[in-house]
């Protein structure tokens, strides 16, 4: 009886199993069977129609069980008869088998001439896509089920995905923003997809023919509720290769009439990071060809602005974004303030307009706190005429320092080379630091255009040494080190106009702050010719009442402050030569001079513009302390060799001085070929008491001889007086 029953029991099994495999071998014959597969598609789109009360239609359904679906001419559109989804053709070449194991294993997806338009309008500020959901909905409410944790979830995997002529649109009336996008080709090559960790392998993206708009209006409802400030993990996404080409975005800002715009004739990039989360983007390698940005804005008035309280530093990094080597080539750049007006010379900070522009960029990387790279070549024109040939740099910059190795800025005619850092307590510190402001220099054969500098100060055109001479060329060599407060000057060389030279070394102390400053310096030499005085510093900022002499040559010490210092000059011209050695003390309670000076054939007469006045040779010595007459004490000894004066020249002529509180003391004496004169003088310079004695001998003078008579006319006399 068991035997029985168990034969009848694995007979039935086996009915059953051969049924079912009957059934699958009939349900995968009829599902190829083109008839089959029009029927099942008129009934779907049929249900869908009724169901929706809008028109669906797919013209044709292929299955290639189990690898390929393929569907042609779907179409379905919104309440409002405009298209909501349209397919020309999609063909997915999936395995079904891994259906099996909760896998969606897609190997091939090919997508053209799809179109989406996702809209929401007034009244009813819902999306055009909500009557599909409606429609499907149940009309009993559930009861939300607990999600299940226990397993994986469904996996999607797909190597390759082919997009072609894809138009995508998303308007949002109601909340004032729109984006629109037509795709000509999207390739994308895949190694993995994970959605439970929001993970995406990408080995290449290719792009080509693809133009997207942004679009920011005024919102046709005011915003009620509260931002969604729930954070949501974003992907991470690995890119081996992107490929981009004769693609374009444009962003647009209604409210307030912002337009920018960006194209690009070709694009390839190999990412070695993109992760969103952490906000940190890494580029191995980037080639950019000619792209193009176009920006237009209103310039903004801040007049009613509300100035905000001050924040504490933000010690967040932000993003960091890392770059090993991009390039950009034959770049175009346009940006307008479409509210102000042109400039019409100079560098227009509101309309500014770059063409032929071309960078090479290595080791770059930029983040809030600090930025770097090698800059190895930029280069542009501006409209304004400003013609960049290179800019390279080793630069850096953070909250404390701005560096510049390895410089070296070219222009047609400008040259700046080599190494510039400034340094600061920190950014928002340095107005009310200046002097901690520290500074490293170092020029080497740097050479600048003065008409290169009009771009950027044009209203400089009428002042010198700019008027007129926008031609010339300025260059120097030196180096500069130390804090503005504490700041080294070594052999820091200018050369300007034909013929001036300056060389300098030096060390300043105390500034910003002049009054306190103190300054220790050597010019080792300054060279010019009075026409280039007239160029360099103009002819109306020149004292008036001095002559220039047409070549100079300058040799000078100074040490110390404004008001306390002491000084060596040797000045030697084609009017002759002087040296002067002297120190100076204003300072209250310590006022004092000391000063040994010679004239060598020194025109005074030229110099000063006074005709009376001719060559001297002369040497003057004084030392004292006190500016006030009634607590001076001081000597003064003068050695006048030779003056010329009123057409004659003088020879031999002494003058000792001494003040001692108001006391005065003086001898003066000619002892020429034409005048022998002595003089004696003494007084008291105090108030209330003053008195000068003077007694004069005149032994003998030759008045014709010195120019004050026509005829030959002899004088002698003695003259005593008390004033």
């Amino acid at each position: 009886m068991f035997k029985k029953v168990l034969r009848i029991g694995l007979k039935t099994i086996l009915w059953i199993a051969v049924s079912v495999i009957i059934l699958l071998l009939l349900i995968t014959v009829l599902i190829r069977i083109p008839a089959v597969q029009t029927f099942v598609v008129h009934k779907a789109t049929t249900f869908v129609s009724n169901k929706t009360h809008t028109r669906v239609e797919i013209a044709y359904l292929g299955i290639n069980f189990p690898q390929s679906v393929v569907l042609e001419g779907v179409f379905a559109e919104d309440l409002t008869h405009d298209t909501l989804v349209s397919i020309r053709r999609l063909e997915v070449d999936v395995d079904m088998m891994a259906l099996f194991n909760s896998t969606l294993y897609v190997r091939n997806l090919e997508l053209d001439g799809a179109t989406v338009k996702l809209r929401r309008t007034l009244p009813d500020s819902t999306f055009n896509f909500q009557f599909i959901i409606d429609a499907f909905a149940s009309k009993k409410a559930k009861a939300e089920e607990p999600k299940d944790t226990s397993s994986g979830g469904f996996k999607i995997r797909a190597d390759e995905l082919n997009l072609t002529n894809i138009s995508f649109l998303f308007d949002d009336s109601v909340g004032g923003s729109s984006f629109s996008t037509k795709a000509g080709l999207l390739h994308l090559t895949l190694d993995e997809i994970n959605l439970d960790s929001m993970l995406f392998h990408i080995d290449e993206v290719t792009i080509e023919n693809t133009h997207a708009a942004f679009v920011v209006s005024k919102p046709s409802v005011k915003k009620t509720e509260p931002d969604d400030t729930l954070v949501t993990r974003l992907p991470y996404v690995n890119v081996n290769h992107i490929k981009l080409s004769q693609s374009s975005f444009q962003f647009l800002n209604s409210p307030d009439t912002a337009n920018f715009s960006f194209s690009v004739a070709a694009l390839e990039a190999s990412p070695e990071t993109i992760d969103l989360n952490n906000m940190l983007i890494g580029i191995k390698s980037m080639k950019v060809e000619k792209p193009v940005a176009l920006m237009a804005m209103r310039s903004g008035n801040n007049e009613n602005e509300k100035e905000e309280p001050a924040q504490a530093p933000d010690t967040a990094t932000g993003w960091q974004v890392k770059v090993q080597h991009a390039e950009l080539a034959d770049g175009y750049f346009k940006m307008d303030m479409t509210n102000v007006p042109k400039l019409r010379s100079g560098m227009d900070y509101s309309h500014l307009h770059g063409q032929q522009i071309n960078v090479d960029l290595r080791d770059a990387f930029y983040s809030s706190k600090l930025i770097k790279g090698y800059l190895k070549h930029a280069s542009l024109n501006e409209q304004c005429g400003l013609q960049l040939k290179n800019l390279s740099a080793r630069f850096v910059y953070n909250d404390q320092q701005a560096e510049l190795a390895a410089l070296k800025l070219e222009t047609p005619h400008t040259s700046v080379s080599n190494y510039i850092r400034i340094t600061y307590p920190s950014v928002s510190q340095i107005g009310k630091k200046i002097g901690e402001l520290g500074i490293t220099a170092n020029l080497k054969k740097t050479k600048v255009y003065l008409a290169d500098v009009l771009y950027f100060a044009p209203d400089l055109i009428h002042q010198p040494p700019f008027n007129g001479n926008a031609n010339k060329v300025i260059t120097a060599n030196g180096k500069l080190s130390g804090k503005l407060s504490d700041l080294i000057i070594n052999n820091f060389i200018v050369t300007a106009g034909e013929q001036t030279a300056i060389q300098l070394n030096g060390h300043v102390k105390g500034l910003p702050d002049a009054e306190k400053a103190w300054f220790d310096l050597d010019l080792k030499t300054l060279t010019t010719t009075a026409a280039d005085l007239d160029d360099l510093v103009g002819k109306q900022y020149l004292p008036q009442q001095v002559r220039i002499p047409e070549h100079v040559m300058l040799k000078a010490t100074y040490k110390g402050g404004i008001k306390s210092f002491v000084s060596d000059v040797d000045f030697e011209s084609t009017q002759g030569n002087a040296t002067v050695k002297a120190m100076l003390n204003m300072n209250k309670g310590a006022e004092g001079f000391n000063i040994d000076a010679a004239l060598h054939s020194l025109d005074l007469g030229y110099i000063l513009k006074n005709t009376s006045l001719g060559r001297t040779t002369a040497s003057v010595k004084g030392r004292g302390t006190s500016f006030d007459q009634e607590k001076m004490v001081a000597k003064v000894d003068a050695n006048v060799k030779s003056v010329y004066l009123q057409g004659y020249t003088y020879q031999n002529m002494l003058l000792a001085a001494d003040a001692n509180k108001g006391k005065v003391k003086a001898t003066f004496s000619i002892d020429d070929k034409n005048v022998v004169l002595n003089l004696d003088a003494s007084g008291d310079l105090k108030k209330d008491s003053e008195q000068v004695d003077v007694f004069i001998n005149l032994a003998g003078a030759n008045l014709l001889a010195l120019g004050l008579s026509k005829d030959d006319l002899r004088v002698g006399t003695q003259l005593r007086a008390s004033l």
